[in-house]
């Protein structure tokens, strides 16, 4: 919505500017229907980020989360019973704040996702940084969530797709052939840089 929003913007303007002179209620038009463009993008964005935004337990203005918060994040499911095992391998915490936090954050939203969605009872996350990319592998023991109808995929993971295709990164998602739910997430680092 918001690339059609702004695609509106562009066409509205260069119609604008060809009748400027000319034409002038037709270049008001134009203007007015970029003003509501415009308004109804910083609508969506707005949405977006305050979806994208979850409730971490920092202070809004305190520094964001990343992957040495991974060990608080994992006792925070279990205290409410989800089963979390944490494997990492090679030193991610030295990795820029961006690709730390988008890591904390699909790390968070696949493990709330097992708990509200999966009616999971165990989950494995492993953190594997080497070669110069982060993977982040998030399994659990619970049915695949329910899909509403007309769509592929929850919010959710088109969130944490997002925010691994913003930093040049994929990020699979799907159900096992035998049973459990799998998040896997690629992110190159020296892409963020």
């Amino acid at each position: 919505m918001v690339a059609h929003h702004v695609a509106v913007i562009a066409v509205q303007a260069a119609a604008a500017e060809d009748v400027f002179d000319e034409q002038p209620e037709q270049a008001r038009a134009a203007l007015a229907a970029i003003d509501t463009a415009a308004r109804s993008a910083l609508t969506e964005l707005r949405a977006m980020l305050h979806a994208l935004a979850l409730d971490d337990g920092s202070e809004p203005d305190g520094p964001q989360p990343g992957l040495a918060q991974l060990d608080a994040l994992a006792d925070a499911v279990r205290a409410v019973g989800l089963r979390v095992t944490l494997r990492r391998d090679g030193d991610g915490e030295a990795l820029p704040g961006g690709v730390q936090l988008s890591a904390y954050r699909i790390v968070q939203e696949s493990l709330t996702n097992a708990l509200r969605h999966g009616h999971g009872t165990r989950a494995d996350v492993d953190v594997d940084y080497r070669d110069g990319v982060l993977r982040l592998e998030v399994v659990n023991d619970g049915p695949a969530p329910a899909r509403r109808p007309g769509t592929t995929t929850g919010r959710g993971i088109v969130g944490m797709r997002e925010r691994a295709r913003l930093l040049g990164g994929t990020l699979d998602a799907g159900p096992l052939p035998a049973g459990g739910f799998r998040v896997h997430a690629r992110l190159p680092v020296e892409a963020a840089r």
